[in-house]
C-alpha cells in the first residue's frame, strides 16, 4: 500500500527530486542509445527528436521519418 503522507515528503524534498530525474534522464539516454532510437522532447510547443549519442536536436529531415512511424 503507498504511503500517501511519505510520498508528498519526498514531491516535496528538492535534492531527492533533482537527483531522481537526474538518473531517470540518464537512464533513459542510455536506453534510447541501446536501441538506437532518438529521444523524444518539446521546444516551443513542437516535438523535437534528440539523438541520444550527441544529444543534439535532429533536423526536421532527420525527424520525419521517426515521426511517420518509419525507421530509417
Amino acid at each position: 500500500m503507498v504511503d500517501n503522507d511519505k510520498v508528498a515528503r519526498l514531491l516535496e524534498d528538492r535534492e531527492t527530486m533533482d537527483r531522481v530525474m537526474q538518473q531517470s534522464a540518464r537512464r533513459a539516454i542510455q536506453e534510447h542509445r541501446a536501441a538506437g532510437v532518438p529521444l523524444v522532447s518539446e521546444r516551443d510547443g513542437q516535438v523535437v527528436l534528440v539523438d541520444p549519442e550527441t544529444l543534439e536536436e535532429l533536423s526536421p529531415e532527420q525527424s520525419e521519418p521517426w515521426l511517420r512511424g518509419h525507421r530509417p
